[in-house]
């Protein structure tokens, strides 16, 4: 629910991805896509042509000096995913895509094949936890109800044994308790299955609902100070008669957005349970005047008080800075909601 602008710092930690992928992957995908085009040039398949023509254009976009932008398919940003499809590869049709191929004992479509063999998997498993928590995410970026996380688990093998690496250090499992969705899916553009900025980290439900759904938000943008496209809000009559009665039933959480499709994620169903938040956040708001808010910056440590914000997070549960929505929970809704129930104070008594 909040765009991450592409700025220097965000294209080095897509840079040190691409860097671990290529150093654990590269040469097994170069084999597997060399193994995928040899099958496709003996077969009969039908337009197996186009097929390993596909197959083909990931393999020079493995290599930057092979293509036209200077970079691998790992980097591409969102404002480049067009062109290189145009350029170098062509949107394939479903029937291609689902073409059923059986190598060795295996049957999968082709789009499945291409994944398989990009190591996407084994990708989202052990290389991309560690780069979720560079970026500083820790909410699905869909919904923004969801926690999700990383653990790091001491690996050890079958036999319940540490494992360790050639330097004698422990090897950590890094899993993550996330889903991995796709702003262009992985279904209809399999080349961009392992790219950086088309990775975009859900929560179950999510990711699910979505499916293969084109939804117009990517987690990445090129633009500076976008506005959100995102609104949570009460009606003013539903606050004014939540401070009459007390009914929290009185508190229905609307929400809106001009991004196509978003309906599929059914968030105001997903935030029907969050009332009590609301509700805390209405008293706090409305009751809590600037002498208690004096109080609190002489009762807590200075050090504390350094960081303004702190005092928000200590009182109201949430970040005030947009930047920081996919930090925690339901932000998005307390920002939101916040700023209208200042704007509503004066209107209401308690």
């Amino acid at each position: 629910m909040h765009q991450i602008e592409i700025d220097s710092v965000i294209r080095q930690i897509a840079v040190e991805y691409e860097k671990e992928v290529r150093a654990e992957y590269l040469t097994s995908i170069k084999k597997g896509m060399k193994k995928l085009y040899d099958f496709l040039l003996k077969s009969h398949l039908p337009n197996s042509c186009i097929l390993m023509g596909y197959v083909r254009s990931i393999q020079s976009m493995l290599e930057a000096k092979d293509n036209f932008l200077g970079k691998t398919l790992l980097v591409i940003e969102p404002q480049e995913f067009g062109m290189v499809e145009k350029k170098i590869f062509f949107k394939l049709r479903d029937y291609d895509l689902n073409m059923e191929i059986k190598i060795g004992e295996s049957n999968r479509l082709f789009h499945e094949w291409i994944t398989y063999y990009l190591h996407y998997s084994d990708i989202r498993r052990y290389i991309y936890p560690k780069y979720l928590e560079k970026l500083k995410i820790n909410t699905c970026v869909y919904c923004n109800s969801e926690f999700i996380s990383t653990s790091h688990l001491v690996k050890q093998d079958k036999y319940g044994n540490i494992v360790k690496d050639e330097k004698n250090e422990v090897v950590i499992d890094n899993k993550g308790r996330f889903q991995l969705d796709h702003f262009w899916p992985k279904s209809k553009h399999p080349f961009l299955s392992i790219s950086f900025f088309n990775l975009q980290p859900s929560c179950n439900f999510c990711n699910l609902w979505k499916s293969d759904d084109d939804i117009p938000f990517n987690l990445f943008t090129n633009e500076s100070n976008v506005s959100s496209p995102f609104n949570f809000f009460l009606s003013e009559e539903d606050a004014i008669n939540y401070a009459k009665t007390h009914q929290m039933d009185c508190l229905k959480i609307h929400f809106k957005t001009t991004v196509k499709n978003y309906d599929v994620f059914h968030i105001e169903e997903v935030y029907e349970p969050f009332k009590y938040e609301v509700e805390e956040m209405f008293w706090k708001k409305v009751s809590n005047g600037v002498s208690y808010l004096d109080m609190l910056k002489k009762s807590l440590p200075n050090d504390l008080m350094v960081d303004n914000d702190f005092l928000y997070r200590f009182l109201y549960g949430y970040y005030r800075d947009p930047r920081d929505i996919l930090k925690r929970p339901l932000t998005k809704m307390k920002q939101d909601i916040a700023i209208q129930l200042e704007k509503l104070a004066p209107k209401i008594k308690v």
